[in-house]
């Protein structure tokens, strides 16, 4: 049996055959000039041409595949650069407009529970103010009215361990708390909801949403509530958010709030903006729920941040087998007083909010008028839209895949009289030579 060894006994190529393949190349390379759909290169490969002729054809196709090159870098990194261009519209044909959630809350979520109660109110919001004064004034005493604020709020905590019941209890009803309220003409009736101010009212909420057909206040939802402040120490009145029905109502830290006041009428106009971002890879956003909203993420956040630190859970708070539900004291204690710092704790090292691809915005305009009309314990408002129109912003590829075919065959074109097909062409031709040469060292 013979054994070869591969590369070491191969005899070295024979010069004649050397020039036979490279003679070979060149009469391919020379008949492709003729044929290809490139202008110029004809004549800078013609032997028949003079000398002069020829370099100034060759210094052409350099300029022209040069600056073609420039163009069709630049092209690729706009397109690579996913940028987005804003596209308005004004919808103005649209039969129906769904209605935003409204949701109405009392000035006054702690309820007149009892003489006690109210004394240690007192008591905590003096210790507290003169805790903030002696950080300024005197640093020693702080402490000493921290340790007095720390026992009021124990004391607190007792006198309010149901809580929960106690804002059930304590709260009115819907139906106490209306007078009246309708929508489009039609009598409605609100729906119970907690909130972080407690136990409150929405109309148009995601489970039963109103549809607007027609513009004007008339239009709209009105309504007439009582303020039953004989329940409250503070002045009457309440809280009004006007926002999307997928978004959970919170009162604290928004700047879309309204404040409503006894014997006053308010009217608010409403217009509606729907904003559309386009998902990977052009915006980092959750584009898989079509209903997944920020603020709703970043709420669930804060709340898991409010029940590590105070190990409890307020009672607008999802159910959470975890943690009981937190007396008013405790929130006092460990949300106004003494805020959360766990944002870095190993339990939170999950809470990652994504960016919406799918907003909905509601702007507001309010005017407030006295009305004498109106009794002594009573507020009314009405919410519209002036017009069913709506404006819709969508972000749109700036610059598409069509696009950058154009403009590479037009720097294509415009320097060198190719097309995209000719650079299939050239490719294609460097395929075969390099094909036939590797396929002659084989067989050699």
């Amino acid at each position: 049996m013979h054994k070869f060894r591969v590369g070491a006994d191969r005899p070295s190529m024979d010069p004649m055959e050397r020039r036979r393949q490279r003679s070979v190349i060149k009469r391919k390379a020379i008949n492709f000039t003729k044929i290809v759909s490139l202008v110029g290169i004809r004549h800078a490969t013609d032997s028949k041409n003079s000398v002069v002729r020829r370099v100034v054809w060759i210094l052409w196709l350099m300029f022209g595949t040069g600056f073609a090159l420039h163009q069709i870098i630049e092209r690729l990194q706009e397109y690579n650069a996913y940028i987005l261009r804003t596209d308005l519209q004004f919808i103005t044909d649209q039969d129906q407009l769904q209605f935003p959630q409204v949701t109405l809350c009392n000035d006054n979520p702690v309820p007149k529970v009892s003489k006690t109660v109210d004394d240690v109110l007192t008591k905590i919001d003096e210790n507290y103010k003169s805790m903030k004064d002696s950080e300024k004034k005197e640093p020693r005493s702080r402490k000493e009215h921290e340790d007095k604020l720390k026992a009021h709020l124990q004391d607190l905590r007792y006198l309010t361990s149901q809580w929960e019941e106690q804002s059930k209890n304590f709260s009115m009803s819907a139906q106490d708390a209306f007078v009246e309220a309708m929508f489009d003409h039609k009598a409605v009736e609100a729906h119970e909801v907690m909130t972080d101010l407690g136990y409150c009212y929405a109309f148009s909420t995601n489970e039963k949403p109103y549809l607007s057909s027609k513009g004007g206040a008339s239009n709209g939802l009105y309504f007439v509530l009582r303020l039953g402040h004989t329940k409250f120490d503070k002045y009457p009145g309440y809280k009004m958010l006007i926002h999307d029905p997928h978004v959970e109502p919170r009162f604290k830290g928004s700047t879309a709030v309204i404040d409503l006041k006894f014997q006053t009428l308010t009217r608010v106009a409403i217009s509606y903006e729907h904003i559309l971002y386009r998902g990977l890879p052009y915006y980092d956003c959750n584009d898989t729920d079509e209903y997944y909203r920020t603020s709703n993420c970043l709420a669930a956040c804060d709340e898991e941040v409010n029940k590590f630190k105070c190990n409890c859970s307020d009672v607008y708070m999802k159910d959470d087998s975890r943690y009981p539900v937190c007396s008013y004291g405790e929130l006092l204690s460990c949300t106004q007083y003494f805020p959360p710092d766990v944002v870095n704790s190993p339990k939170l090292e999950g809470c990652k909010c994504d960016r919406e691809c799918n907003t909905s915005t509601y702007k507001t305009s309010a005017t407030q008028t006295p009305s004498l009309v109106l009794a002594k314990e009573v507020l009314s408002g009405y919410v519209f839209y002036p017009s069913i129109t709506y404006t819709k912003a969508e972000n749109v590829p700036a610059y598409l895949f069509l696009d950058l075919l154009g403009d590479i065959g037009g720097a294509l074109s415009l320097l060198l009289g190719a097309t995209i097909l000719t650079v299939y062409e050239v490719c294609e031709f460097i395929v075969l030579v390099v094909k036939d040469y590797v396929l002659f060292q084989c067989l050699k």
